[in-house]
This record gives structure tokens, sequence and C-alpha cells, in this order.
């Protein structure tokens, strides 16, 4: 929280916005439209917290450049939004068990059963209420 504060994004939140909250329908859909290539205006559209504390797109889209390769939540080396994005939506909805990755894991994931994908999803909400 501090970080945030501070005006840092963390290294290792999926806490785009800054609010920490870990949420699907801000956080990771701010996640899934950057892997989509959407920027500016679009990236943002209805997809950030009241509550924010990063509002821009400039800072959204600095805090998903620092996130990077901990997006990679199947451990393939490519992230993607429909098995990358998804498997964090399903997560951040506080799914669990094989629902997670049911029809969305790559092939060459490293990671690939519903409690490495958790774990390591669970590892970018430690910053997160």
């Amino acid at each position: 929280m501090n970080e945030f504060l501070a005006g840092i994004i963390p290294l290792d939140s999926i806490d785009l916005d800054g609010n920490s909250k870990c949420d699907a329908l801000t956080d990771d859909l701010l996640l899934v439209r950057a892997i989509f290539g959407l920027d500016d205006d679009i990236l943002m559209s209805e997809a950030i917290a009241t509550d924010a504390i990063y509002k821009s797109s400039e800072k959204i889209e600095s805090g998903i450049v620092i996130l990077c390769d901990l997006a990679d939540i199947d451990g393939n080396g490519d992230i993607q939004a429909l098995s990358d994005g998804l498997l964090t939506l399903r997560c951040l909805f506080s799914l669990q068990g094989d629902v997670i990755i049911d029809g969305v894991a790559s092939n060459n994931a490293i990671r690939t059963t519903a409690q490495q994908i958790e774990a390591h999803v669970n590892t970018l909400m430690l910053r997160c209420n």
C-alpha cells in the first residue's frame, strides 16, 4: 500500500489501478485489453474502479509493462488474453479446482494444474486486500 501512495507500482501485483483490490472486472479487464493491444481511452473505458489511484492510461500501461512476465500465468513464455487473461479472470472470480483450467491451458504450459495456476495468481494478489 505504501508503494501505491508513493506513486510506485509494485512489481508483483495484479492490482493495476492501485486501489489495493484485485478485481476481475477492473484489473484483469485492463490486462486483457492491453494484451489484445488496446490502449489509451479504449483500454480505460469503464474498466477503472471508482476508488482507483491510477486513472491514466500511461500509469496503467506502465503497470502492465512492469508486471510483464508474471502475467504469463501458465508459464509457456507467451502472454495471451485467451489463456493467461482467462486463467486470471477465473481466479479473481474465486473459482476453484479444475474449472479454472478447463479448456484454457495451452499445450506448452509449464503450470498445468489448477493448483499451480491458483498459486501463481495468488502471488500476484498478495498486495490486495
